[in-house]
Parts: C-alpha cells; structure tokens; sequence
C-alpha cells in the first residue's frame, strides 16, 4: 500500500451566463523509497482532467473516457516518469483544503480587473501563475449566490474564521510541517474544521505568551469547559468572539490538538479524536 492524499482548491468558472464557484481535486501518492509524493490524479474545471494508472494488463482499456489516462507498468516505473515533479509535501498551498466542503466554503477570490470586466480569476494577487500586472487592476472579489460577482475594496481579507485556516498550511523548507498537520487532521470527522482549531489555539497562545508553550493545550481545554465569555487571567488573554469559535471547532472538529514532542524531538501538535 501507498500512502495517498487528495488536496481540494476552490476555483470560479463561467457557466452559461453566470460565475458558478466550483473546486479541483489533486491526488498525491507518496514514493516510500524518496519521501516524495507524486502527481497521481487531478480533476479541474476547466476539463483539463488525468489520471496515471498502475496496470500490467496488456488488454488495458481506461474506464474514464473524460479523462486523459496515462499508463504505467508498475509504480516504481511511474515515479520515475513523474520524478521531476515530485514534492515533499502535496500541501504546499495556503488555499489547499482537505475536503471538499472546505474549498466549497472559501469566499474570497481576485480579479483582473479589465475595462471594468473580470478577467483571469484566481486565488492569490498572483492569480495563479500569472505575470503581475498592474497591482491596481486586481480586485478582491466575492461571488454571490446569483452567479454575480462583487468586487470589494482594496486590502479586503478574509473574514477571521476562514483567514486562520491557513495559518498553518504554508510552504515550508519540505513542506514536512503541512503534510504532518494534514494527516493529523484528517483523524478528525471535519479535517477542515480540525485545522481552523489548531490554527485557533496557536493564534490564542501566541497572542498570549508569544507562541506555543507546553501545557497551553491543558490549560485551553480547561477553559472550553467554563461558563466564562472571555479570558483575562494573567497572561492569558482570550476575546468573546475567539472563545464562541474555540468551543464551536472543538464540537464540530469532534476532537482537541495536542502538542507533544516527538522522537525526532519536534515539537508537534496530534489531533486527538473524541472517542466518546
């Protein structure tokens, strides 16, 4: 068996009259021998779709006429044919999710700002991929349920319970990080949720003793259990707003972060599903 991971970006398309928002889908297989993990499927809207299939059958025919198959005769054969593009973590995007209801959650976007038409939507100020053209052409944006799209003011980021989603999936040096937090999440009923909660608990001990301590996930996990509005005790500092979405992550995570060092002697967080 191959470690897998499937990452879900939201993504805009034009259908027919209207903005529709939608997602792609990108799937990961680890290569056990490099730690690398490989472009194994992706499913884009635009209809640019493949998929690599590991058959030694000689009869083969693919089962997914919609989709470009690329065949291989073993694995070994297809990570080497996909090596130079091979990543040490598939989560090396601050706007990867982990299910597709989180990409489907997501609601903020950008906007090439064209003769007052959209143009090139896409997540970052870079519009994915894209050569940077003038900064004043580009627009935050906000799809509507009817299909129409608002742009919104310069500087707009996202509203705090879906900007701190992010917070831990970032590159990193080998993205070893992200890829330990996306298996740490995916534990949880609601990965998504999961990782909104531990980026929750760094913001809260951050802002509070400047970073992640020993013990500050005893201590907020006490505090979840408290009839308490907010958090002033010492050190401690916890707003009205941060302690309604503590204790709602934690029901809808159905679980708590843990941080414990590990054998290597990093200091990392477990997800700790409720078993109850």
């Amino acid at each position: 068996m191959y470690d897998q991971i499937n990452v879900f970006f939201p993504a805009i398309i034009y259908l027919g009259n209207q903005f529709v928002q939608t997602i792609k889908q990108e799937t990961y297989i680890e290569n056990p021998a490099t730690k690398k993990w490989h472009l194994f499927q992706f499913n884009y809207p635009s209809g640019k779709n493949w998929k690599a299939v590991i058959s030694n059958k000689t009869s083969f025919s693919p089962k997914c006429p919609s989709i470009h198959v690329t065949k291989f005769q073993s694995h070994e054969q297809f990570f080497e044919a996909t090596s130079n593009k091979a990543k040490y973590s598939p989560i090396n995007s601050k706007f990867a999710y982990l299910t597709p209801m989180g990409a489907s959650r997501h609601n903020l976007f950008y906007a090439l700002n064209v003769d007052e038409k959209f143009r090139h939507i896409g997540l970052t100020q870079m519009l994915d991929g894209w050569v940077k053209p003038d900064i004043q052409k580009i627009v935050p944006i906000q799809l509507m349920p009817s299909g129409r799209i608002i742009p919104l003011a310069h500087g707009t980021t996202l509203p705090k319970r879906f900007q701190t989603v992010h917070t831990p999936l970032v590159p990193s040096e080998q993205g070893a990080y992200n890829l330990h937090v996306a298996k740490e999440a995916l534990k949880s009923d609601l990965p998504d949720g999961a990782v909104l909660l531990l980026s929750l608990m760094i913001e809260i001990s951050t802002q509070s003793f400047g970073g992640v301590l020993p013990g500050v996930d005893i201590t907020l996990g006490g505090f979840i259990d408290t009839q308490a509005n907010e958090i002033i005790n010492g050190k401690w500092q916890i707003l009205p707003a941060q302690m309604r979405m503590l204790r709602a992550l934690f029901r809808e995570a159905n679980g708590w972060w843990d941080w414990i060092w590990d054998a290597q002697g990093n200091f990392r967080p477990i997800f700790q599903p409720n078993l109850a």
